[in-house]
């Protein structure tokens, strides 16, 4: 918008000192809704932000409320098991320091997965869909 005071001018017209910006008037809009109480238009963007959060939801959200929840960390708990009986075994035939560090990484991957496996539990409980406990070996 030119300056109406210099005709022919085509730069943008001075802002009066201590008129608000552009975004000061936005956010001063979203404010005032706000206050008044309308649902429109910050009901709306509450309502996008909710439905964005939903759909980047990470594969991981989502297997812990899946009807099948128990199988991957099965499947952790299992593949640990076999990587610490493997540095057992290696360090009882090969080296003891090699082994031993390979069984201390696969204990401490089992101790995670049951770890994992709390934490998905209770989030169960609090969401309602797991009211029996659902620990390991609860079934």
């Amino acid at each position: 918008m030119a300056d109406p005071s210099r005709p022919g001018d085509s730069r943008p017209a001075r802002q009066a000192p201590g008129a608000p910006t552009p975004e000061q008037r936005a956010e001063a809009r979203r404010a005032a809704d706000v206050r008044a109480g309308h649902a429109g238009r910050a009901a709306d963007a509450v309502a996008r932000s909710t439905a964005r959060a939903e759909a980047q939801r990470t594969g991981r959200e989502r297997l812990i409320y899946a009807k099948n929840w128990r199988t991957p960390l099965l499947v952790d708990i299992v593949m640990g098991t076999i990587v610490f009986v493997g540095g057992v075994v290696l360090s009882v035939n090969w080296s003891p320091l090699v082994g031993g560090g390979i069984g201390a990484l696969g204990a401490l991957y089992v101790l995670l997965a049951v770890r994992r496996w709390k934490l998905w539990a209770a989030l169960r409980r609090e969401a309602g869909l797991n009211p029996g406990g659902g620990g390991p070996g609860s079934g």
